[in-house]
């Protein structure tokens, strides 16, 4: 379970964006991580993506989204660990 003060989560249906290539605007519904807060969204996406495992947060709406879609069951832990590492100050 994810506790970071002053973070509101929850899980919300978005759309999914299918990739680039021949098919740049095709998306699919799907469900996904919604992180709220009071935090530079930026700041916090620019350091998700240098972690050494990194994670790709999209931003739309005043929020941060994680696209379940994307997710395999062995990518929880480190995707926990690496929001709570990052959202506590620490990166390493």
């Amino acid at each position: 379970e994810l506790e970071i003060i002053g973070l509101k989560y929850s899980i919300e249906a978005m759309m999914s964006q299918v990739g680039g290539g021949a098919l740049p605007l095709e998306e699919l519904p799907s469900y996904g991580l919604c992180l709220r807060g009071d935090f530079n969204l930026n700041r916090i996406q620019y350091a998700l993506r240098q972690l050494p495992i990194p994670i790709i947060l999209k931003i739309e709406d005043d929020a941060m989204y994680l696209d379940f879609r994307t997710l395999f069951t062995d990518d929880y832990a480190p995707l926990i660990d690496g929001l709570s590492k990052v959202m506590s100050g620490g990166t390493n």
